[in-house]
């Protein structure tokens, strides 16, 4: 519930793409566990309902954005007269309304072709956005402070040293968790890998670091993900 809030909130669809890998992992591991049959059934019932009620929002939001685009692309066609009269008030050509899933892919599109034009060092955090500006296409009209993808962003702001020191980061609390022995090794594992899956698909459909809240959020997470992994839990918690 958590991530569907907080998707809501800030209306992106990052989070609730992410929450269905989480489940997945999640799944795996309470069907695996020793706990009793019922309870593993209605634990796995329960992740599959916060699954779908956290993807509704994602298909209907979807949808709608599908209908606002064309009602704003297309001129309106009430009647003959207003479409004579828009056509004369108007500018013969409208500009191009681009979907979010269209920006999306020209942003990813055009960092590539930024990245591969510098690829060991990077145009520098500060031009992360800018570098891709040349490569975007002309009905491009937004302009962001990263590009919807954080492996690409570091690839354009630092080049490869860039993008393996983030995939370094995001896979401390896996590792913190599989160096662990003894009591609770299961749930520390499985702590640190939804913690990686989390850190890790946010990075690859929006943004973790390039923003102060963003990062703020990272940080904080990271703190109290590696204090649970840490925490000596003799017995089974699920």
């Amino acid at each position: 519930m958590a991530v569907v809030t907080l998707a809501v909130v800030v209306e992106t669809r990052g989070p609730l793409l992410v929450l269905l890998g989480l489940v997945v992992i999640r799944l795996c591991f309470v069907l695996t566990s020793d706990i009793p049959a019922v309870r593993r059934m209605l634990q796995a019932a329960a992740l599959v309902g916060a699954c779908v009620a956290g993807l509704s929002p994602l298909v209907l939001n979807a949808d709608r954005e599908a209908r606002v685009v064309s009602l704003l692309a297309a001129p309106d066609q009430m009647s003959a007269a207003q479409n004579h009269s828009n056509q004369t008030e108007q500018p013969a050509s409208a500009p191009i309304l681009m979907s979010p899933l269209n920006e999306r892919m020209a942003m990813l599109s055009a960092g590539w072709q930024a990245y591969k034009a510098a690829p060991f060092l990077g145009y520098g955090a500060q031009h992360r956005f800018d570098a891709a500006v040349p490569y975007l296409p002309d009905e491009f009209r937004s302009r962001y402070s990263h590009l919807h993808n954080e492996f690409l962003t570091h690839a354009v702001a630092g080049g490869i040293p860039a993008v393996l020191l983030l995939i370094a980061l995001l896979v401390v609390p896996l590792v913190a968790a599989a160096q662990h022995r003894g009591g609770g090794r299961r749930r520390k594992i499985e702590i640190g890998l939804l913690a990686t899956a989390a850190f890790t698909g946010m990075a690859a459909v929006n943004n973790v670091l390039f923003v102060d809240i963003s990062a703020f959020s990272l940080g904080l997470s990271y703190v109290t993900v590696l204090l649970l992994i840490e925490a000596d839990w003799s017995g089974k918690m699920y």
